[in-house]
């Protein structure tokens, strides 16, 4: 005994679903292609020698005790799990010089250039503005 009549239109619902499904699935892929990095990111290559020694261009650097460490997927991986691998990578520095975050690129993301830092300096106050702050 079926009580519920079936509707013409659920194999349409259906099908609709799993091509938004599929649709949205091709969508997430382009957006997760880009990444946003700080400003201040800088690009090398780098060889992770033995933690938390590794190589940036070929000159000998060290890992910040609290490094992170991003692989292609922006996944946060234990960076021991790099250990002998080589790729082009974006970092930042802390404020002891050491590498405190890492993203290893795709090759897709290392093909495109890394965006200049803007430089520009504030202009210093005039004598007019220091001036007001005095009275």
């Amino acid at each position: 005994m079926n009580r519920c009549p079936k509707s013409p239109v659920t194999p349409f619902f259906i099908a609709a679903c799993a091509l938004l499904a599929v649709a949205s699935m091709a969508f997430h892929q382009e957006a997760r292609a880009e990444r946003g990095f700080p400003l201040k990111t800088e690009r090398a290559e780098m060889k992770f020698v033995e933690l938390p020694d590794v190589l940036l261009n070929g000159k000998p650097e060290r890992l910040a005790h609290a490094v992170r460490v991003r692989d292609e997927r922006n996944a946060i991986v234990m960076p021991g799990t790099v250990n002998g691998r080589s790729a082009v990578v974006n970092y930042l520095r802390d404020a002891r010089g050491q590498v405190r975050e890492v993203w290893i690129l795709s090759p897709q993301e290392a093909a495109i250039p890394l965006k200049p830092v803007p430089t520009t300096l504030r202009p210093a106050p005039s004598a007019d503005a220091t001036a007001s702050y005095a009275n």
